[in-house]
């Protein structure tokens, strides 16, 4: 079959858009003799999109497979270049929501900034009444200061007098203490001067009874070498009575031989151990040796012996008080007192160990002095100031 160029120039148009896969038209045209085709998408305007005009010429089957080559690199560009500006609208679009999100947040950013505003207003109300009340505090705190300074002054002042009525009390007790001191020194002497009655009552209505009496009555008068002589002549006449042995060792006591008189009175202990006078007379020379210890331990065996004895525990109640036990003294002293309240000695000493510290008792003590002054008891100046302050 002959196909003449022209023909031939319209089919090889219509296969090569078929080959590049594009459902186009193409049409054959003539420009000054020669034949061109345009090759156009459907749709397109082939006035606005033309690809190219190719010109069937010499060799045209080579030229034309060139130029569809060309074509698909171009439509491969093409795709490329859409592709991109696809993702630039995408990137446009994303741009588009971001700035969009801005714009919300800085439309939100004056609400934020007024709500700030009023938590910052909510503060600082909140500064000014707690600086108000700092400073109420403060105010407080200042007039509470100066009253705790005008009491330190007050208390500075009573404490001031406190220690000079403490300094007055301590000189007044130190006179009480001195007293003591001296009038136990006189009833340690004067502790025997009296024969004690459990050895009277013994020797009643006996002939012995009338030697102890003229012998302590010598001793009572300060002649005791006569009354140690009335002693040994008992003695010598009834060997086995131990109150003739006990008057001789109150002799020696009254004259300072104070080991003698105690070593006569241990021999009657030895004797006879349960002789409440006899423990009761060797604690009253260990007394006078300062043994206030074994004194105290002698006259407790005493009053173990005889708890109804108000003389032997009203010396073990000096006796403890002389040791700093001034409880122990005190309990002794009323025991004392209960037992025989007519004795002045025993009310005369509880009303100085009330006086004294730590009991200081004024009341009870006014009394028991009171009662012992009516007894018979001196009355003495040192106590009576201390008891009776103007």
């Amino acid at each position: 079959m002959h196909i003449s160029a022209r023909n031939l120039s319209v089919f090889l148009a219509f296969w090569a858009a078929t080959w590049t896969g594009t459902t186009g038209a193409a049409v054959a045209q003539e420009d000054q003799g020669e034949p061109r085709i345009i090759i156009h998408r459907a749709g397109d305007d082939p006035a606005e999109l033309p690809i190219t005009i190719v010109p069937i010429a010499g060799d045209g089957m080579e030229t034309l497979r060139a130029q569809i080559a060309e074509y698909q690199t171009r439509e491969n560009r093409l795709k490329k270049a859409l592709l991109e500006a696809r993702k630039e609208l995408a990137d446009a679009e994303s741009g588009t929501q971001q700035r969009k999100g801005i714009l919300a947040e800085l439309d939100m950013k004056p609400k934020e900034t007024e709500r700030r505003t009023d938590d910052l207003d909510g503060t600082q109300r909140k500064d000014r009444k707690l600086r108000e009340r700092a400073e109420s505090d403060q105010a407080k705190a200042e007039s509470a200061l100066d009253e705790c300074r005008a009491n330190a002054e007050r208390l500075e002042e009573l404490l001031s007098s406190q220690k000079v009525l403490q300094e007055e009390k301590e000189r007044e007790l130190l006179a009480v203490k001195q007293y003591l001191a001296q009038r136990t020194e006189a009833q340690r002497k004067a502790a025997l001067a009296t024969p004690p009655p459990a050895i009277l009552a013994a020797e009643s209505g006996s002939d012995p009874r009338s030697l102890l009496t003229q012998g302590y009555a010598l001793l009572g008068q300060g002649q005791y070498d006569p009354a140690a002589s009335v002693f040994q002549r008992g003695q010598a006449q009834w060997p086995d009575e131990s109150a003739f042995r006990i008057g001789i060792a109150s002799c020696h006591y009254e004259q300072g031989n104070l080991d003698v008189a105690e070593s006569l009175i241990k021999e009657v202990i030895d004797a006879d151990s349960d002789i409440a006078d006899a423990h009761g007379i060797l604690g009253t020379v260990l007394w006078q040796k300062d043994d206030l210890r074994g004194a105290s331990k002698s006259l407790a065996r005493a009053i173990r012996i005889d708890k109804e004895n108000d003389r032997w525990r009203v010396y073990h109640g000096m006796v403890l008080y002389s040791r700093g036990k001034h409880r122990d003294a005190l309990r002794e002293l009323q025991q004392a007192v209960k037992i025989n309240a007519l004795n002045g000695e025993g009310q005369f000493n509880l009303a100085v160990v009330l006086a004294a510290e730590p009991i200081s008792d004024f009341i009870q003590a006014r009394i028991h002095y009171e009662e012992a002054v009516r007894l018979g008891s001196a009355p003495d100046k040192a106590l009576e100031q201390l008891l009776y302050p103007e």
